[in-house]
C-alpha cells in the first residue's frame, strides 16, 4: 500500500496463465473447491451484462482485451479472519493444481 492509504482487503484477484494450463478458469475453480478453497469470479465486463449487451448490441468479440482478462481472472479468499495457515493452504492448492494441469 502507498503511504496514507489502507487496503480494504476486499478482493485478491488472480490472473491465470491459461496458455500454460490444460484446464480453463472454471475447471481451476472446481479444483480449488475440491480442495476446500473458496474462489469466485466477482466482476463481469460491462459488455457481458445483459442490459448493456442488448441495448447497445455488444458482442464479446468487440472487446477482445476485456474478454481475455475475464476468462483468466478469479478472486481468492481474502479477509481479516484469514489465518497464515489458510493462506498457505491456498498457495499449496494453487501450486498443486498448476503442477497437475501444466502443459
Amino acid at each position: 500500500t502507498r503511504p496514507g492509504f489502507q487496503s480494504s482487503h476486499h478482493l485478491y484477484v488472480m490472473f491465470l496463465e491459461l496458455e500454460k494450463l490444460t484446464i480453463d478458469r472454471n475447471q481451476f475453480i472446481d479444483e480449488l473447491t475440491a480442495r476446500n478453497i473458496g474462489s469466485s469470479v466477482h466482476y463481469k465486463p460491462v459488455h457481458m451484462m445483459s442490459y448493456y449487451a442488448n441495448k447497445y448490441n455488444l458482442k464479446p468479440e468487440h472487446f477482445p482485451v476485456s474478454q481475455n482478462a475475464f476468462k483468466r481472472m478469479l478472486s481468492l479468499p481474502l479477509s481479516s479472519k484469514l489465518s497464515p495457515q489458510d493462506a498457505q493452504d491456498a498457495v499449496a492448492a494453487i501450486d498443486e493444481i498448476c503442477q497437475k494441469y501444466k502443459r
